[in-house]
């Protein structure tokens, strides 16, 4: 199987979080900056639609073969808020999306990353 347009994404994916991550640095990982700040909040927002937007395009076999690791469901439904309900997100929820759950995504994207690239150098 050629994961090709799969890397591709977890690239976005893995950029983005990047992009979080010297947001937050810069502003400071404070919940009352990230709410008073719209320049933090709408960047880091927009970052967050982008991720589950390149993660909604991930092809069904790789869906599969990670199915144990990820809920996609999940995932989705994030994308779906950021994209259709914008206004309507729920902050505190956002706030625990970019402190708890981004690094462990970011990690699975890391790991499935390389562990694609390893494949097609093989």
């Amino acid at each position: 199987m050629n994961y090709s347009r799969d890397m591709y994404r977890l690239e976005i994916i893995l950029e983005m979080c990047s992009d979080i991550e010297k947001i937050m640095n810069r502003f400071g990982k404070d919940y009352d900056t990230y709410l008073e700040d719209i320049a933090y909040y709408h960047s880091v927002n927009k970052c967050l639609e982008e991720i589950g937007e390149s993660s909604g395009k991930f092809s069904t076999e790789f869906k599969e073969r990670y199915a144990d690791m990820v809920d996609w469901r999940q995932i989705k439904l994030i994308r779906n808020l950021f994209a259709h309900a914008y206004v309507e997100m729920n902050d505190n929820k956002t706030w625990q999306t970019l402190t708890y759950f981004l690094p462990i995504y970011k990690n699975f994207c890391e790991n499935a990353f390389y562990e694609l690239k390893k494949e097609m150098n093989e």
